[in-house]
């Protein structure tokens, strides 16, 4: 929910939206940002999201979309595993599609300005570093990214070595979005302090479900923010 209302923002302030919170360059109570949050809220108002959206997982929500009971569903190219298994994906994977999230009509963003997932970070052990570990850690690196297109349809983080075939037609489309991207956004609280991260998703809740306004929303994360300086 967090990244919907920040991808709100992204398109109506543009790429460096979140970047300017960070350095106080902007507020998250300026028009243009509540806009981002006030949306979010209006589309929950509406029924937009469905019953049990505060409490509804990710696990939940791509099963919705997979049996044919949600019309869009938004998600990372890690869905691909669950698109490319007839098994997960009853309503069949040629009756899914993928569109980038909207533009704001007269925002300085563009719907060519993809988020990227910064990935997690791997820490290993220098003291315990030998040569099994140095081996797995090779084998991953050389072989993970065409071991994950090949079983699994999906796109990481990894150099693919090799040539890989049979690859759906929903991850080639990803494939292809992917080789003409010229810009990438993070997501919403990407840059925030640890304490701002985590208010930004508990309160999210509270602002889907009426029981924030979206002018409080923003007002909490930025003094959060602000305190943290």
């Amino acid at each position: 929910m967090t990244m919907a209302a920040g991808m709100s923002i992204f398109r109506n302030v543009g790429p460096n939206a979140m970047k300017d919170i960070q350095e106080g360059k902007a507020k998250l109570t300026d028009p243009k940002y509540l806009a981002g949050a006030k949306a979010l809220a209006d589309y929950a108002a509406a029924g937009y999201f469905g019953q049990g959206v505060s409490s509804r997982d990710s696990n939940a929500s791509s099963n919705m979309f997979l049996t044919g009971k949600a019309a869009m569903t938004y998600d990372g190219s890690w869905a691909l595993a669950q698109i490319n298994d007839p098994k997960a994906d009853i309503i069949g994977a040629k009756n899914v599609g993928f569109m980038p999230f909207p533009a704001v009509k007269g925002g300085a963003g563009s719907i060519d300005q993809y988020p990227a997932n910064a990935g997690a970070p791997m820490v290993l052990s220098s003291k315990q570093f030998g040569p099994k570990v140095s081996a797995w850690v090779t084998c991953i690196a050389k072989n993970y990214g065409a071991q994950a297109l090949k079983d699994n349809g999906t796109i990481s983080g990894f150099k693919v070595n090799g040539t890989v075939t049979n690859i759906s037609a929903n991850t080639k489309e990803i494939q292809q979005r992917i080789t003409t991207i010229k810009q990438t956004v993070l997501w919403f609280e990407a840059l925030f302090d640890p304490k701002s991260n985590s208010l930004a998703s508990t309160n999210i809740s509270l602002l889907v479900t009426g029981q924030m306004s979206p002018d409080d929303y923003m007002k909490a994360l930025q003094a959060s923010i602000d305190a943290a300086k």
